[in-house]
C-alpha cells in the first residue's frame, strides 16, 4: 500500500483519548471511569452465563431465529473471524457481535453480563473467543460455537488488552486510572497471576516470536515487552499522535493512531521508521483488524460502524452495523 506522508499532531486531537477510556463518556456510560479495585480473584461462572442469537443450526420444522439487528452504541475490540464477518466488542452495549463486513448484518449477538462494558478481543485457532469487561474487569469466553459466554476471572476495573500466547494462556492488561498485566489460564479455575505493570496499555498484539507488542498511551509509542513477565524490553518507534492498538500481520507491525485525523502506521519493529499506510478520515476511532488480502477494519468507538480500507490504503466503505 503506498505510503503517505505524516502530519504534525494537533494539541486538540494529543488529548482525545489521552486515557482510551473515554469511551465510557463517549458511550454514554456514567460512572464507569471509577476504579473498583485490583484484586485479582477468579469470578464464578454459574450464575454469568449467557446464550446468543443465531440463525445457524436450525431444524427443518422449526423457523430460524432472527438474530436481534438493533445496532450496538458502538464498536471497539476487532477480530477477523473468516473471510466474511468480524467479531467485534461493543462497551456501551453489554454484547459480542459477529458481523457480516460487506452487508453490515449482525450474524451473532452473545449479551454479556449487565454492567460488563466488553472493550476487547482475542481469538484462539479453534475458534474459541475471549473478551475483557472494561467496566466489570471481567475475562469472558464464548465457546467456538458462537452460542454462550461465561466469565473465567476478574482482573479487577479497567481490563480492556488482551492476547493469546502459543500455549492458549491469555496476557490481560488494565488500562487508564488502573494499569497492569495479568496472565490467565482459560483451562483452569486459579486466579490471574500479576505481572509486571508496563503502564498505559491500550489493544497490543502478541508476535510470532511471543513477545507482546503494545501502544503505550501516555508515552506515544510502541513498546515491546516480556509476555511472560511483563516487563518491558524496549521502546520500538514514537508516534506523531496517540497510539491506541497495534496488530502484527504477515511479519508486519500495524498501529492505529489518532492525531488530527485516525491513521494507520507500518512500523519497522527493528529500526523504528514510520509510515502512514491508511489515512481513515475518522476524527476518532478504537481499534483495528488487517485481513488475509490487506484489508484493514477500524471500529468507530463511539458508532455502530467499520471503517475499510482496501490494500491500496484507500478507505473502501464505511459499514454500519446492524439496523
Amino acid at each position: 500500500m503506498p505510503a503517505r506522508p505524516m502530519h504534525p499532531t494537533r494539541t486538540r486531537r494529543r488529548a482525545v483519548l489521552a486515557a482510551p477510556l473515554l469511551i465510557l463518556a463517549l458511550a454514554g456510560c456514567s460512572g464507569s471511569g471509577d476504579d473498583t479495585g485490583g484484586d485479582t480473584t477468579a469470578a464464578t461462572t454459574g450464575d454469568r452465563s449467557t446464550t446468543a442469537t443465531s440463525t445457524a443450526a436450525t431444524s427443518t420444522t422449526a423457523p430460524a431465529v432472527e438474530v436481534d439487528q438493533t445496532p450496538p452504541v458502538g464498536a471497539n475490540g476487532i477480530k477477523i473471524a473468516d473471510d466474511d464477518t468480524v467479531w467485534i466488542a461493543s462497551l456501551g452495549s453489554d454484547a459480542i457481535l459477529r458481523v457480516d463486513t460487506t452487508t453490515g448484518r449482525i450474524v451473532a449477538r452473545i449479551d454479556a453480563p449487565a454492567g460488563s462494558g466488553p472493550d476487547d478481543v482475542a481469538l484462539a485457532p479453534d475458534g474459541t473467543l475471549y473478551w475483557t469487561g472494561f467496566l466489570s474487569g471481567d475475562v469472558g469466553v464464548v465457546d467456538a460455537g458462537g452460542d454462550r459466554t461465561e466469565v473465567l476471572a476478574n482482573v479487577g476495573s479497567g481490563a480492556n488488552p488482551i492476547a493469546l500466547r502459543a500455549d492458549g494462556s491469555l496476557v490481560v492488561g488494565r488500562a487508564g486510572a488502573a494499569t497492569g498485566l495479568f496472565s490467565v489460564d482459560p483451562s483452569s479455575n486459579a486466579p490471574p497471576v500479576p505481572l509486571a505493570d508496563p503502564g498505559n496499555l491500550n489493544s497490543f498484539d502478541i508476535a510470532p516470536n511471543g513477545l507482546l507488542y503494545a501502544p503505550s498511551v501516555n508515552t506515544a509509542s510502541v513498546v515491546e515487552v516480556d509476555s511472560a513477565t511483563g516487563e518491558t524490553i524496549r521502546t520500538v518507534a514514537t508516534v506523531l499522535g496517540v497510539p491506541i492498538a497495534v496488530r502484527w500481520h504477515d511479519d508486519e507491525l500495524f498501529a492505529l493512531v489518532l492525531s488530527d485525523s485516525t491513521r494507520v502506521v507500518r512500523i519497522d519493529p527493528t529500526t523504528g521508521a514510520t509510515e502512514v499506510v491508511a489515512d481513515t478520515g475518522l476524527p476518532v476511532a478504537d481499534n483495528l483488524a488487517v485481513g488475509d488480502d490487506g484489508r484493514i477494519y477500524v471500529t468507530g468507538l463511539n458508532a455502530p460502524t467499520i471503517t475499510v480500507v482496501g490494500p491500496d490504503g484507500q478507505v473502501e466503505r464505511t459499514v454500519r452495523v446492524g439496523g
